[in-house]
Formats: C-alpha cells, sequence, structure tokens
C-alpha cells in the first residue's frame, strides 16, 4: 500500500522535516538488515554460501524450531528477506513507524516492543501450522507490530494513501481485515498473513494493557480520552 508523510511534529519542534530524521535504534535496524540482505546475496551470487542452508538454519522452520531446538530461529528469521522489494517494503515502514514509536517510548523500551512483537508473532505462528516445513523469514511481525501500536498511539495521524489523506485507524483497520479475511480463506499467496494479524494484535494488546510503560508519556496518552497532544496532527 503507497503511503506518503508529509511531516513529523515533534514534542519541540513542529516543523522538522521527516525525510531527514531517523531515531537510533530504527537506524542500526536498518542497517543490519540491509547488511545481511546484501552478504547472503553477494556471497550466494558467486556460490560460495548454500541459500537453503541460511534459510534452514536460521529461517523459522516451525518443524524444527522446538523438535531440534533451533529456538535462535525466532529472532533470526527476523533478519532475512526474500528479494529486494521484500527488504525495502519492510525498512520503509520500520523507518516510518519506528522512528515515531522509538521517540515516544526511549531506545530501550522500543527494541523490546520491536523483538516482542517480532518473536512473539512467530510463536503464534508455529502455534498455527507446528509442522510446516518451509522457512518463514522477514520481520513484517515486528513492522506489524510498530503499526499497530501506531495506530493505538497516534490514531490520528495521517498520511497520503493513493492521494487521499487517510488517519492511521482506519489504515490499521483495512490492512487488518486484509490480513484476517486472507487467514480464513486461507490464501496460498506465500505470505505469512497469520504473522501480520499476530504482530497487530500483539503491539495493540500490549500498548492498551500498559504491561511495559505504565508510568511513561505513552500511557498517559492512552488514558486521555482524545488522545491528548497527538490529536490533529498530520505525519
Amino acid at each position: 500500500m503507497p503511503v506518503q508523510y508529509e511531516t513529523v511534529v515533534n514534542h519541540n519542534d513542529s516543523s522538522r522535516n521527516f525525510i531527514s530524521h531517523i531515531t537510533f535504534n530504527v537506524k542500526w535496524l536498518i542497517i543490519a538488515n540491509t547488511v545481511v540482505f546484501l552478504v547472503i546475496s553477494i556471497l550466494s551470487r558467486f556460490g560460495l554460501l548454500d541459500i537453503a542452508w541460511i534459510l534452514n538454519t536460521f529461517g523459522q522452520v516451525n518443524s524444527a524450531v522446538f523438535a531440534k531446538l533451533r529456538i535462535w530461529q525466532f529472532a533470526t528469521a527476523l533478519f532475512l528477506h526474500g528479494g529486494i522489494a521484500h527488504l525495502a517494503g519492510n525498512l520503509f515502514y520500520l523507518w516510518i513507524f519506528g522512528t515515531l514509536m522509538e521517540e515516544e517510548f526511549g531506545g530501550r523500551r522500543f527494541i523490546i516492543y520491536y523483538f516482542m512483537c517480532g518473536i512473539g508473532a512467530g510463536l503464534l505462528q508455529f502455534c498455527v501450522a507446528p509442522t510446516a516445513t518451509i522457512p518463514g523469514i522477514g520481520a513484517s511481525g515486528a513492522i506489524f507490530g510498530l503499526l499497530g501500536g501506531c495506530a493505538v498511539l497516534f490514531p490520528n495521524r495521517e498520511a497520503y494513501v493513493f492521494m487521499a489523506k487517510v488517519k492511521l485507524k482506519y489504515i490499521v483497520a483495512i490492512l487488518t481485515a486484509i490480513e484476517i479475511y486472507a487467514c480464513v480463506m486461507g490464501t496460498r499467496d506465500g505470505i505469512g498473513h497469520w504473522v501480520h494479524v499476530s504482530g497487530f494484535a500483539i503491539g495493540i494488546i500490549y500498548i492498551k494493557t500498559k504491561w511495559f510503560f505504565l508510568r511513561g508519556n505513552a500511557a498517559a496518552n492512552i488514558s486521555s480520552t482524545k488522545g491528548g497532544r497527538f490529536d490533529n496532527i498530520e505525519l
């Protein structure tokens, strides 16, 4: 879904252009994902690395993750991507929504939230298909967790979708409906729709119940009946 943004309103500076801004942990997550993708692509291109071995060792293979004690796969799968479009899409949304979330949470809480959504989505995917042998890869669970979190914290921020301004809460509602439909219909498109739905759910429930940042700014904003200082702010 093509999404364009205008400016991000910082707590102290409402005029800073979003394009020139990226937070510390988001930057390093983007770098890490990019480096992993390039190293694997280059080495495999010259026959120095077996892609199948990488996918089966570091991708999430549900039939092996517990049976063969490959628990690390829940985390390492977040850094593997199936192509440049897959990588670029995830990193774009990480940049946009991750920057918003890290500015609100702070670095440590953001990293915990990011991996909790990603690993949690992988665990739920395992519960849905525990005998699956096809490796699951990508950071989509974590990214959808960020998107769901932003919809709770910044519901009225707006983005351009196909040239029209749409509030984040509506974007998330539409995406959620699409993903749930794909899950129910059993769409065979090679996309982990259950991972997407799980990421949404984990992120939203985590924030709504204020398990982690009970005393943080985000909790105060959630408790506000009108969304606090984030009402009517455009991205």
